[in-house]
């Protein structure tokens, strides 16, 4: 029994093609794509903060000459950055 509520009990919910709970049909499928997303999600701040964690020092000094690079610079880089993720997500699903 749950804390605060004497008498009843909170049970988790799973939805699938097999369970009689299923309210939407494929909710199974948006379940599991949203564990997908959070997971790419951990593991893109994993590979983020791991130049913080293994060389704080050279970082520091990293975001120091970004400051100072113009901002077409890091449009430029960022709209690289942002095509390449595309692509590899393309053959990633191919």
């Amino acid at each position: 029994m749950q804390a605060g509520s004497p008498g009843r009990t909170i049970r988790k919910r799973r939805f699938g093609p097999e369970g009689s709970d299923t309210i939407y049909p494929n909710v199974g499928v948006y379940e599991e794509a949203m564990e997908l997303f959070l997971c790419v999600i951990g593991m893109v701040m994993i590979v983020e903060g791991l130049p913080y964690f293994a060389f704080p020092d050279k970082m520091k000094l990293l975001l120091i000459k970004i400051l100072e690079l113009p901002a077409e610079s890091l449009r430029r880089f960022g709209i690289f950055m942002m095509t390449a993720g595309l692509f590899i997500v393309y053959l990633a699903r191919q």
